[in-house]
């Protein structure tokens, strides 16, 4: 019978003690007086970590015996609270109470030292308040992203021959291709005729006329034309590279690497992951008066979110499932024939949602699971400005005024099932990344060199 087991480890402390000091002690004496308690607060700071789950009896035996058994429901709460302190002096420019001195000016000070701004972040709940800057719209459809790559790949092997196949004319046209304009432009620009016309222009510095500018002008144009001509080829030989050399050459070191695998026809468990991130910040500023001080206060949130997908599956290895010759990749194949259909799944993932939702034949699935992490910052910071105004004639505040207080919490939970596979809309393009980036800018001048100017 499987039960829940719980753990928890790690304490919380007292908020660090604030201390007072003051002289003088009497007027002839201006020495410090004993410091003495002034605050304390309830346990607050520390680092505290409790886990949940499930667990099923006699594990290892029955794992030992060949029975499989799934991914268990997992939950862990973390909390870490540190804090900084300071010291700081408030000054008063009148006699302490019983005391008849007038000089000289200085009469009382009395500092005050260690975490205040921890005292408060605990009588004022300094830590709580800020909404996350990820909403939950984003999280689910994070979720759902990398649930549905996860099932997508199931089954994925060292290449999808499947596919290579289907290309192969293509994939050879386009390298052929792009190698003749190559050439073809080469041959073209070499002469530099162009160059030479205006350079010409430009020394002889004749006066306007109708030949010269008209000369002028049309050396221009043919310059902007090879131009565009020169860019259009860097963008067509890049994605020739990407999409025509580069996955011929996948494809044979996929092939070599099955040729040296040896294949005993016993049963393996395949596993197939997919992740994501998100993350976000967010700030507020806002005043605090505490006591007879005015409190400048500065919070930063970040927030990290991210997921991690993993499926099972049992299957006896072959060649061609290594090599993607199956069902799957064959039903798949209208969706990778389409055109520009990889661009359209930079923006949603409806090729994952293909391959998710088709039948894996001759597969034994053993179920999968998925793990959620996030971890929030929360950076409190900041000290006193200044008196209130009802205390503005009476006090003065200086000294060492700048605190921190930090608080970090960690959630980890994993799901014992995978969600069912849906439609998402991107919320990351992945631009930042140097080949995304590469192909769109590859891409749209490859749109503009068919423009004629």
């Amino acid at each position: 019978m499987d039960y829940t087991r719980q753990r928890t480890q790690g304490s919380l402390n007292e908020v660090s003690k604030i201390y007072l000091r003051a002289f003088p002690v009497s007027c002839a004496n201006r020495t410090w007086g004993p410091i003495g308690l002034l605050a304390t607060s309830d346990p607050y700071f520390g680092k505290t970590k409790s886990t949940w789950d499930n667990v099923v009896r006699g594990y290892h035996k029955l794992r030992a015996k060949g029975q499989w058994i799934g991914s268990n429901d997992f939950r862990s709460y973390e909390t870490e609270r540190t804090q900084t302190g300071s010291s700081r002096f408030t000054t008063s420019p009148t006699p302490l109470t019983g005391y008849t001195c007038t000089a000289p000016n200085l009469l009382s000070q009395s500092e005050y030292s260690g975490q205040w701004l921890g005292y408060w972040c605990k009588v004022y709940s300094l830590f709580s308040g800020m909404n996350s800057p990820l909403t939950s719209e984003q999280q689910q459809s994070l979720i759902g992203e990398v649930n549905t790559s996860c099932l997508a790949k199931r089954g994925e092997g060292e290449a999808n021959y499947i596919e290579s196949l289907a290309e192969l004319d293509k994939a050879y046209a386009m390298i052929a291709e792009h190698l003749v304009k190559m050439y073809t432009f080469v041959r073209e620009f070499q002469g530099r005729r162009n160059y030479k016309l205006l350079q010409k222009l430009r020394r002889r510095q004749e006066k306007a006329n109708a030949k010269n500018i008209g000369q002028y002008l049309a050396a221009g144009k043919q310059l902007g034309k090879k131009g565009n001509q020169y860019f259009s080829l860097l963008a067509s030989e890049w994605l020739a590279f990407r999409y025509g050399l580069s996955p011929i050459i996948s494809d044979i070191k996929a092939a070599l690497k099955v040729i040296r695998t040896d294949f005993d026809k016993k049963p393996i468990v395949h596993t197939t992951r997919s992740k994501g991130s998100l993350n976000g910040s967010a700030h507020d500023n806002f005043g605090l008066t505490a006591g007879s001080l005015v409190y400048d206060i500065t919070r930063q949130l970040t927030h990290l979110f991210s997921v991690q997908a993993v499926y099972h599956e049992e299957y006896v290895p072959t060649p061609y499932n290594k090599l993607g010759l199956t069902f799957k990749n064959a039903v798949g194949l209208g969706w990778e024939l389409t055109h520009l259909s990889f661009v359209l799944d930079w923006f949603a993932n409806v090729g994952d949602l293909i391959y998710a939702n088709i039948p894996r034949i001759g597969v034994r699935s053993l179920g999968g699971s998925y793990f959620i992490l996030e971890t929030r910052y929360l950076v409190v910071a900041g000290g006193p400005i200044s008196v209130t105004p009802a205390q503005v004639l009476n006090y003065t505040v200086s000294g060492s005024l700048s605190e921190v207080c930090v608080q970090k919490t960690a959630t980890k939970r994993r799901f014992p099932e995978l969600k069912a596979p849906t439609l998402v809309f991107k919320s990351d393009f992945r631009l930042d990344h140097f080949n995304r980036a590469a192909d769109a800018v590859a891409l749209i001048q490859q749109q503009l060199g068919r423009i004629r100017f």
